[in-house]
């Protein structure tokens, strides 16, 4: 039986059910280069719980990308540029100075989720396009090798490179890439990183287990940035709502994936999530092969779009009512100066 969402309402279906909330509005292009920040402080160290109503955009669906599925991989570190100078790791807080469209795939700016970037292999663009995982809801919820007890959480804003040219690409999909400064706290690393050799390489020397979840916390955009399109509507920092929706349409996967023919999977967030054997190998990935995808919003970001490889892959879920991306002439993006 699939698990009804949390709020009673009927369930939103895939995109062949007029109930489905699809995506959030996202904007053709981007706004102006450092046009982006309304002027609100910064909040350091958590932001205040929000008892309010979560959008249905956001609950959980009869079928979604694959939220609560362990993963083993390889931790990889954004290359030179903004918020990640070397010797520093982390730039100073710097709304509209360094707020650029293009420093993401999904066209947001660095400054919106204060170190909390993470990009994903674009072979999870199988499971919906990209518009999905910019959503405020997708994050990655990451941890060390052998602990559970100091777990972070990231918002998906990027595509990973998957070029072996680049030294921080993710050679599989179970590799991420995220700020230098996440992996300095994850890791207990006393500050300057920068004395630190392992903190300044492309890829750290430990891996990380990690999955989707729902976002929460510091994984939700700063207040200055809560007028873009990428923070409406507002989702509300509710950490209970958050284990308990990923939860849920971990459980919502597990009845709907079969018809589509992709993989279930086991619950991979419990408090000790470090067994091998709650992983379930990849073993639909073919390499060269991944989805085609765009940037969209006026992004760019770190990797290289697929306009030709693989099935088109557009809003909704893959395989329903799919559109094919539009094409782009977007590039690599260099380092931020």
């Amino acid at each position: 039986m699939i698990i009804p969402r949390q709020n009673g309402a009927p369930d939103p279906g895939d995109a062949t059910n007029p109930a489905d909330p699809g995506v959030q509005a996202v904007p053709a292009s981007a706004k102006p280069d450092n046009t982006f920040s309304n002027g609100a402080a910064e909040i350091i160290g958590g932001f205040p719980y929000d008892s309010g109503t979560i959008p249905d955009l956001y609950q959980p669906r009869l079928i979604d990308i694959p939220f609560g599925r362990q993963f083993h991989g390889n931790l990889m570190m954004f290359p030179e540029g903004q918020l990640n100078q070397p010797g520093f790791n982390t730039d100073q807080y710097t709304p509209n100075l360094y707020d650029f469209a293009n420093q993401s795939a999904c066209g947001i700016p660095d400054n919106s989720y204060v170190q909390m970037k993470v990009a994903i292999h674009p072979y999870f663009l199988k499971y919906a396009g990209l518009d999905r995982y910019c959503m405020q809801d997708v994050c990655v919820s990451f941890w060390p090798e052998g602990e559970y007890t100091n777990d972070m959480i990231a918002k998906v804003t990027d595509i990973c490179s998957i070029d072996p040219n680049d030294p921080t690409h993710c050679a599989s999909p179970t590799d991420i890439k995220v700020d230098r400064a996440k992996v300095q706290v994850m890791y207990n690393i006393p500050v300057p990183g920068s004395a630190n050799a392992a903190l300044q390489a492309d890829k750290y020397i430990n891996g990380t287990y990690w999955h989707l979840t729902k976002c929460w916390g510091n994984a939700l955009p700063q207040p200055a940035y809560r007028d873009n399109w990428w923070a409406q509507p507002p989702l509300p920092n509710n950490f209970q709502w958050d284990v308990d929706a990923t939860s849920q349409q971990m459980l919502n996967n597990q009845q709907s994936y079969p018809s589509r023919g992709w993989t279930t999977y086991p619950d991979g967030t419990s408090a000790n999530a470090q067994s091998e054997a709650d992983i379930v190998p990849i073993t639909d990935w073919v390499p060269g092969q991944e989805p085609s995808w765009a940037p969209i919003a006026g992004g760019m970001g770190f990797g290289t779009p697929q306009l030709s490889k693989g099935p088109p892959v557009g809003s909704g879920v893959a395989g329903v009512g799919v559109q094919a991306v539009s094409s782009s002439t977007a590039t690599q993006k260099p380092a931020c100066q």
